[in-house]
């Protein structure tokens, strides 16, 4: 999991959306983040934004915050800040 949110580059609001990067093939993926578990899939843009999961899983200790510009990912002593779209 701490390889995937390193990748993350920016933050989708209010859906707590990460765009990340695959960190072993680096093909594109979006990482949906809830309290203690972690998405990875992509969106389908019609009619409006979804997210289509392709993997699911706990992540215990997996918690995050929003500030002004930053999501705020922890992982146990794990920290990742990033950039607001």
């Amino acid at each position: 999991m701490a390889s995937w949110l390193a990748s993350a580059r920016r933050a989708i609001l209010p859906q707590h959306w990460l765009n990340a990067r695959c960190p072993h093939c680096r093909a594109h993926a979006l990482l949906a983040l809830y309290k203690g578990k972690l998405e990875i899939g992509d969106i389908d843009g019609a009619p409006g934004p979804c997210f289509m999961v392709d993997s699911s899983t706990r992540v215990p200790g997996l918690g995050y915050s929003v500030s002004k510009d930053r999501l705020r990912v922890c992982l146990g002593d794990q920290e990742w800040l990033i950039k607001l779209a």
